[in-house]
């Protein structure tokens, strides 16, 4: 178990494989205020989770877990099924994040939420106008790269976007964007 006590902040993470006999009950004496059941081979309603000297049982679901709000010295879990219960769970005080994944199977992926895509950087020319021609697409995305002026977008103004927003829209045909000369805006278009 790695522990790091930098004398104000103690951080500990810990996994642990527990059975537990059938109708019996195991006690880790571990601090902590995070708990993660990781895996069991039991159903979640056949396992109850009592917190430090607290009274109050509850499941806990294979996958899941609780960050709590104070700081526990024991866990408590009761197996009330006819069958031992086999489990690994994971104890840790502090800011402790998991970052694991595990996928198995095809899984299919789409980087863009449509086939193809193009992206550009625009910078409004003198005019203070760019023409987007958006009919070989479904979709526009537009960011104003300005933290102090707006965009517009449409010849008649339809819609402003703030500084450092985000316009949009399924649309496909041909439209202007009005802007500070020099300014930038990153143009999205998505098939």
């Amino acid at each position: 178990m790695p522990v790091i006590n930098n004398s104000t902040i103690p951080i500990s993470y810990r996994e642990i494989d527990v059975t537990i006999p059938a109708n019996g009950q195991v006690t880790l004496q571990q601090p902590y205020d995070h708990i993660s059941l990781l895996s069991s081979d039991v159903p979640a309603s056949q396992l109850k989770f009592r917190f430090g000297s607290l009274s109050m049982e509850t499941q806990l679901s294979a996958g899941l877990g609780w960050s709590l709000d104070y700081t526990f010295a024991s866990v408590t879990i009761r197996n009330i099924g006819s069958a031992a219960a086999n489990i690994r769970l994971s104890l840790a005080e502090g800011n402790v994040s998991d970052n694991r994944l595990t996928v198995t199977g095809i899984v299919n992926t789409q980087t863009v939420p449509y086939g193809s895509a193009t992206c550009t950087l625009e910078t409004f020319p003198a005019g203070g106008k760019i023409t987007v021609d958006s009919s070989s697409y479904k979709n526009v995305v537009i960011q104003n790269n300005s933290s102090t002026d707006s965009i517009f977008i449409f010849s008649n103004n339809t819609f402003e976007v703030l500084p450092n927003g985000t316009f949009e829209k399924d649309f496909a045909g041909s439209f202007d964007v009005y802007g500070t000369a020099g300014e930038t805006i990153s143009l999205g278009l998505f098939k």
